[in-house]
């Protein structure tokens, strides 16, 4: 909002002063504005690319991956799961899910407000080995749309 107000204060600042901008100046102002414009986003295409960017992550993990590396690549929290012990509700929720039912798919899970949680199960002799958690805050997730 503030830089909407900078934008709009340097056009009027700039005519008043009785100079002309170019054809291309003018381009690059239409162009910003409609960047800086609300767009209204869907929590489908929401999903959608925090499914996308888990399984970017996730192509990535392997049992040595040095996993600060990636969480400052991918702004991202990693987690390895192996018990359920010390989890949040929602991550206990999907890692029992996970452990009684054999064969799940990676999948996104909302959680509160600000996070979505890519969770990515490793199966190993018809048991479930660990679950990679990747979490996602929501709004660097829009913000790649």
């Amino acid at each position: 909002m503030r830089g909407l107000f900078l934008l709009l204060l340097t056009v009027v600042g700039c005519f008043s002063c009785d100079s002309k901008l170019t054809d291309k100046q003018r381009k690059a102002l239409r162009d910003e504005m409609e960047e800086r414009e609300i767009k209204k986003i869907g929590q489908e295409k929401i999903y959608q690319k925090a499914l996308a960017r888990g399984r970017e992550v996730s192509s990535y993990l392997k049992e040595d991956s040095e996993i600060s590396a990636l969480e400052d690549k991918f702004d991202c929290t990693i987690t390895k799961i192996t018990s359920a012990e010390g989890l949040s509700d929602k991550e206990r929720e999907v890692y029992e899910a996970y452990a009684f039912a054999l064969g799940g798919t990676d999948n996104v899970q909302k959680e509160g407000m600000e996070w979505l949680i890519y969770s990515k199960p490793v199966e190993q002799n018809d048991s479930l080995q660990m679950v990679w958690f990747v979490k996602f805050k929501r709004k660097s997730i829009i913000q790649l749309l």
